[in-house]
């Protein structure tokens, strides 16, 4: 199908939340994801926004074009934030209506990175994939980048080169605003995904690893100050 990317806007929240829970469904770790929709849309979009969100939608009335050279990431992203402490409280029964029932009703530009694949997306499209990715900055190197937090490619469009044109496409972004690199982490246990992001050029750094503090940790950590520490 021919497919275009454009930036998410408020009235995407629900189609972002949607994607998170296909993440965690996929890595049967839906019961770890507590946030809601009105969480996206009030750090996601505003005066200062938490993050930018990059949605991968495909035309319906064309057909579906195999000319795709690499494919696409299986979802691979189990994002920082989920407490695996706190059980969730969501349904996510509605998730395959919420993707299936998404229509973009304005016109959007073919993503320039999608060869081969038409003109671009109708004025009615649906959910492809999506990347959700913050503002990052090393400190050594003296400049700026952006660390994608979750990506997902809706299984219908794997294998088409949807991940490829979203990585390449956030990479562009990045780099029109003033960035020179990426960053991001994928389940240990999620290989397929390693070799995509290797494949791309994203080496796995065997010099780091990730530690974090959530939930009671955090609030712990946050109040030492009190505790004369």
């Amino acid at each position: 199908m021919p497919v275009a990317i454009r930036l998410a806007g408020e009235e995407d929240a629900e189609i972002i939340h949607a994607g998170l829970l296909m993440i965690a469904r996929h890595l049967k770790a839906e019961g770890k994801v507590t946030s809601t929709v009105e969480d996206i849309r009030r750090h996601g979009f505003g005066a200062r926004p938490a993050f930018e969100v990059l949605i991968a939608e495909a035309g319906l009335a064309a057909p579906l074009v195999a000319e795709a050279k690499d494919p696409s990431p299986t979802p691979s992203h189990k994002g920082e934030g989920l407490n695996p402490a706190i059980r969730s409280s969501h349904k996510t029964d509605r998730l395959l209506s919420v993707i299936d029932g998404h229509r973009d009703r304005r016109q959007v530009n073919p993503s320039p990175l999608w060869e081969g694949v038409g003109e671009g997306a109708s004025a009615s499209s649906v959910f492809a994939g999506m990347c959700l990715f913050f503002p990052s900055f090393s400190t050594w190197r003296g400049q700026k980048g952006a660390y994608i937090q979750d990506i997902v490619v809706d299984e219908r469009f794997r294998g088409s080169g949807v991940g490829v044109a979203l990585v390449r496409r956030t990479a562009a972004h990045v780099r029109a605003q003033g960035g020179t690199y990426l960053r991001l982490s994928v389940d240990a246990e999620n290989v397929s995904a390693q070799h995509f992001y290797e494949r791309l050029g994203l080496s796995w750094s065997r010099d780091e690893r990730i530690h974090a503090a959530y939930g009671d940790a955090f609030q712990l950590l946050a109040g030492l100050h009190e505790s004369g520490v």
